[in-house]
This record gives C-alpha cells, sequence and structure tokens, in this order.
C-alpha cells in the first residue's frame, strides 16, 4: 500500500494499493510511511486499556516465577527433593 496525507484538505488520509500508477494519485498529496498512517488512523489505547495490559502482564510474570518455584524442587535437611507435577503426585501417594 502507499499512504498519503492531503495537509491542504483537513489532513485528509488516502491509501492506494501498490499497482496504482502514480499518475492515477490525486496530485498535491504527501506520502507518509505506514507507521504514520497506522498512528493517524488508530486511536491510542485509553488509560485503562493500558493499565489492563500491564496487569496481565504481571500476572503472567508472577505465573511463571510461582510455576518455576513449584517445579524447582527444594532442600530438606540437606537432601535435594525434586517437586514436579509428577514427582508431587508421587510424594501425596497418587
Amino acid at each position: 500500500m502507499k499512504y498519503f496525507i492531503d495537509k491542504n484538505d483537513n489532513n485528509q488520509i488516502y491509501a492506494y494499493e501498490d499497482e496504482v500508477s502514480d499518475e492515477q494519485i490525486k496530485t498535491g498529496l504527501t506520502p507518509i510511511s505506514e507507521e504514520e498512517f497506522n498512528a493517524l488512523t488508530s486511536p491510542p489505547k485509553s488509560e485503562e486499556e493500558l493499565l489492563n495490559e500491564a496487569k496481565e502482564l504481571k500476572i503472567n510474570e508472577i505465573n511463571a516465577k510461582k510455576e518455576s518455584v513449584l517445579n524447582g524442587g527444594f532442600s530438606f535437611k540437606g537432601k535435594i527433593y525434586q517437586s514436579s507435577n509428577e514427582d508431587q503426585l508421587r510424594i501425596n501417594g497418587a
């Protein structure tokens, strides 16, 4: 895609297929990058959305650490014990 902005027409945004020739593109348009196009056409995330994303990342980080600790084994009186899910079942006699 080719992206343009018309600074003379209230910053109207235009997107043309790559196959469109330069002669077919409206005159007076200023080319912009795809990143600029996306920034102009996508509304910024709300504070609530940003907070929810941060919460989700933190929860995932905590869960990963929890799994690492639960499955990482432990030592007791100088002996190392495994604590994977399978080992936990063996300890419980399942």
